[in-house]
């Protein structure tokens, strides 16, 4: 038996079993399973996950039923689509009580996924003039069930979904599991530690609107304030202030370092000014978060530094002369020689700084292909001239030579190639009709943050081969 015949055996039967688990066979089910059914069976797996979507609004049990169903009886290929429907849909009871059901060993992408969601019935609920208070109070209760969780990604997500709230009481929920402040650590934690840090200094920016520097301050403030916890109308930010003896000038969402001519750290005038150079790259950070909100839900991404550089200044930072900006660590550098260029490429910058305050472990291939796809394909498959490297690359297998790029970055000739490689394969997970598309992103991001091989990854998540994944790619392009 091929891989293929094998892989779309499995894809068919993960849905069987579901449809078992909610109830119905085959032959004997209700409208919406015999209808989704058809659909998968057909390879319409888009048009099946819309009609699971359309239940909901005609028979919200029964399409909750399938999508539970689907998560905890189907297999690797169907259950992003029952997990994306609950995450939708669920009530923070049922969101919290899977998450609690579910097996960490087993179901570890799907219980993070759930307790994230909890954040969205939080942001639900204040809306509109009057915010639900109770409601609120419940994501508060549920999400800060899973702060101390074993699965640190599950702790990280809890700690986001308390900063959906908006409740500034929930920083005591979670301050005994701060860990730094990115903005003023040289180097993040390793692992998934780095993902407590961003969470927990991200939550407590967005429910308090401060910036300490130390997580001395940050304890120092919530002792002096928990009592009476308020979040406090703020000033203008200073000027400039000091770290480890460089001058930096703090904006919005970041603290800039000048890095431009001979006098390093003398702030620019102009186009580069703070005034002038902070609300553009807020707004392109912002763009970033809204485009990779579907994949991981609002970043709460904490102050990061950002460095403007000149070219010879931006080879000596990033040890690269070829790029216009390079993430790493808690620091963006900018290359500002393009000044109309810079807040493009922060937008491209910033989804790396928010993939990589999510997940760890994350390959070359799949960070940049996420970053090229999410900023010049955010509203769709772009469309794209293959020159002579890319014409080689899909004969040999576009998916069968991009996971086997993660060295870091060079400027070698097929530079350009590799990023449109990655660029392209990200595209047609995206755009071929998959059902659960972001999601799907997501849960190729986790098993690879646990050291799952690339290709075992994408074929269990995308029900192909890579060889069958590969011709796939060759006749997206056409």
């Amino acid at each position: 038996m091929g891989m293929r015949t094998t892989l779309g055996m499995l894809r068919g039967m993960g849905v069987c079993a579901a449809l078992w688990a909610a109830g119905a066979s085959a032959g004997q089910g209700t409208d919406l399973k015999r209808d989704f059914q058809a659909r998968w069976a057909e390879n319409r797996f888009d048009a099946a996950a819309g009609i699971l979507e359309d239940a909901f609004k005609s028979s919200p049990e029964e399409a909750m039923s399938l999508a539970v169903a689907l998560v905890e009886t189907g297999n690797d290929f169907s259950r992003p689509v029952g997990a994306a429907a609950i995450v939708a849909h669920a009530d923070v009871k049922t969101l919290a009580g899977l998450a609690k059901r579910l097996s960490r060993t087993e179901f570890p992408d799907e219980r993070r996924l759930f307790v994230r969601a909890l954040g969205v019935r939080a942001v639900e609920a204040r809306k509109g003039k009057e915010p639900d208070a109770k409601a609120v109070q419940e994501v508060s209760d549920a999400a800060g069930a899973f702060v101390n969780d074993t699965d640190t990604a599950v702790a990280a997500s809890a700690i986001l979904a308390l900063a959906d709230t908006g409740d500034i009481r929930n920083v005591g929920r979670f301050i005994d599991e701060f860990v730094d402040v990115p903005a003023f650590t040289s180097k993040p934690p390793g692992n998934d530690r780095n993902l407590l840090s961003r969470a927990c200094a991200g939550a407590f920016k967005e429910l308090t609107g401060e910036r300490p520097k130390s997580l001395a301050e940050v304890k120092q403030w919530w002792a002096a304030n928990k009592n009476d916890p308020k979040k406090k109308e703020k000033g203008p930010l200073p000027e400039s202030d000091n770290w480890s003896g460089q001058k930096f000038c703090p904006v919005d969402r970041f603290n800039l370092f000048y890095r431009i001519g001979s006098k390093v750290g003398e702030v620019a005038e102009g186009p580069l000014s703070p005034a002038e150079i902070g609300p553009a790259l807020a707004a392109a950070a912002a763009r970033a978060e809204q485009v990779l909100r579907p994949v991981l839900g609002t970043a709460h991404v904490p102050e990061l530094r950002v460095y403007l550089c000149d070219p010879n200044q931006f080879n000596a930072k990033a040890s690269n002369r070829t790029f216009a900006g390079q993430t790493q660590g808690n620091e963006i550098i900018l290359k500002v020689e393009n000044v109309k260029a810079v807040p493009q490429v922060m937008w491209h910058e910033y989804i790396h700084a928010i993939h990589d305050s999510n997940f760890s472990n994350q390959p070359r291939w799949l960070s940049e292909g996420v970053a090229m796809s999410y900023t010049i394909s955010a509203k769709g498959k772009a469309p794209r001239e293959l020159d002579a490297n890319m014409q080689v690359i899909l004969k040999r297998g576009a998916f069968t030579e991009m996971i086997n790029w993660n060295s870091g970055g060079s400027g070698d000739s097929l530079e350009g190639a590799r990023y449109a490689t990655a660029h392209l394969c990200i595209d047609y997970l995206r755009f071929s009709g998959f059902g659960a598309a972001d999601t799907r992103i997501f849960y190729v991001m986790a098993r690879l943050s646990r050291h799952q091989a690339a290709r075992l990854a994408l074929e269990s998540v995308y029900g192909k081969s890579i060889k069958d994944m590969d011709q796939a790619v060759r006749e997206f392009v056409k």
